[in-house]
C-alpha cells in the first residue's frame, strides 16, 4: 500500500534576510515529525524584481511571484502542494493532512483546487460559520474539512494545499492576473466567490499565524482590524488549550478597552446568540385560519 505521505509535497516560503523565521519553522517540523517532507522555498525579493504592477508594494509582488514560484517548481509531479508562509504555527494534528486529502479525494475526485489550513475571515457571517464548524469538530477531536461557499470573503495565504490534479489550472489562473496590481489572496478570494477556484478548509484549523506575523515582511505591521482577524484564527485553531484561551482573553480585552459601552454591550449579545442558539434560525410562522 502507498504510504499517504508520499502524496503530499510541501515548502515554506522564506526570505535570506529572515534566518529567524526559518529556525523557527524547522525546529517546529522537527518536532512534529510530518508525514511529508517540507522543504525551504527562497522568497523572491520583490524589491529586485522588474514589472512589479502599479498598486502593489515590493513586498506584495514579491509575496505574488513567491506562492507562484513555488507552485511552479511543483508542477512536474502528481503530488498535492501544501505551501506555508514562515510565519505558520503547526498544529500536532497536521500529521493528518494526507490522510485528510485522501478522504477529500475520495468524496470529489479531482472536484477541488485549494484546501485552506488557514484563514482570514473578516465578515461577520464568515466568521460565525467557521467558529460554529470549529466548535462542532473540537466537541469530536476531529477535523472536518467543510467547502467554502462562493458567498465567503477568505484572505490569507499562510498555508493551504494545492491539488495535485489542478496545479495548471491554478498556475494559469495566478498568471492571468499578474498583473491586475492586486494582492494575489485577493485574487484567490474573487476566484473562488466566481466559481473559478473551487475551495474548501479545515475546522478547526490545522495551522495558524505566529505573533511574527503581526509584523509582516509584506512591508506593513497590522493594526488593530489586523490583530482582531489574527486573534479569530488562533480562536479557530486545534491547538486551543486553556491557557491559549486565556492568553486570547487577556488580549481581547485590550483590544475592546476603547468600545463604547453600547458597543461592548451588542458584542455581548451576539457571543450570547452564537453559544446559546448555534447554527439557529427564527423564522416568522404565519398560518392562515
Amino acid at each position: 500500500m502507498q504510504d499517504a505521505g508520499s502524496s503530499v509535497e510541501g515548502v515554506f516560503i522564506n526570505l535570506e534576510r529572515a534566518p529567524e523565521r526559518r529556525a523557527a519553522m524547522d525546529r517546529q517540523l522537527a518536532d512534529i515529525r510530518l508525514p511529508y517532507a517540507i522543504e525551504r522555498f527562497a522568497a523572491i525579493d520583490g524589491s529586485r524584481e522588474p514589472g512589479r504592477p502599479e498598486g502593489l508594494r515590493p513586498g506584495q509582488y514579491g509575496c505574488w511571484l513567491s506562492h507562484l514560484g513555488a507552485l511552479e517548481q511543483s508542477m512536474s509531479n502528481r503530488r498535492h502542494l501544501h505551501v506555508m508562509e514562515d510565519d505558520a504555527v503547526l498544529s500536532s494534528k497536521l500529521a493528518l493532512l494526507p490522510e485528510a486529502l485522501g478522504a477529500l479525494a475520495s468524496d470529489l475526485g479531482a472536484g477541488w483546487d485549494i484546501l485552506y489550513l488557514d484563514a482570514t475571515l473578516v465578515e461577520i457571517a464568515d466568521m460565525y460559520q467557521m467558529f460554529e464548524w470549529a466548535r462542532q469538530a473540537r466537541a469530536k477531536g476531529l477535523v472536518d474539512v467543510h467547502g467554502i461557499p462562493a458567498g465567503f470573503t477568505v484572505y490569507g495565504m499562510l498555508s493551504y494545499v494545492v491539488n495535485s490534479g489542478r496545479k495548471k489550472h491554478l498556475r494559469d489562473f495566478l498568471r492571468s492576473y499578474l498583473h491586475a496590481g492586486v494582492p494575489v489572496d485577493n485574487v484567490v478570494a474573487s476566484g473562488i466567490q466566481k466559481g473559478e477556484i473551487k475551495a474548501y478548509v479545515t475546522a478547526p484549523f490545522l495551522t495558524t499565524g505566529s505573533d511574527a506575523s503581526m509584523v509582516s515582511t509584506l512591508g506593513y505591521e497590522g493594526a488593530d482590524g489586523f490583530l482582531a482577524w489574527f486573534l479569530f484564527r488562533r480562536l479557530c485553531f486545534f491547538d486551543l488549550n486553556e491557557a491559549a484561551a486565556a492568553g486570547l482573553t487577556a488580549r481581547i480585552a485590550d483590544l475592546t478597552r476603547d468600545l463604547s459601552r453600547a458597543q461592548g454591550i451588542f458584542g455581548a449579545l451576539c457571543a450570547h446568540r452564537v453559544a446559546k442558539w448555534p447554527n439557529s434560525r427564527f423564522p416568522p410562522r404565519v398560518g392562515r385560519s
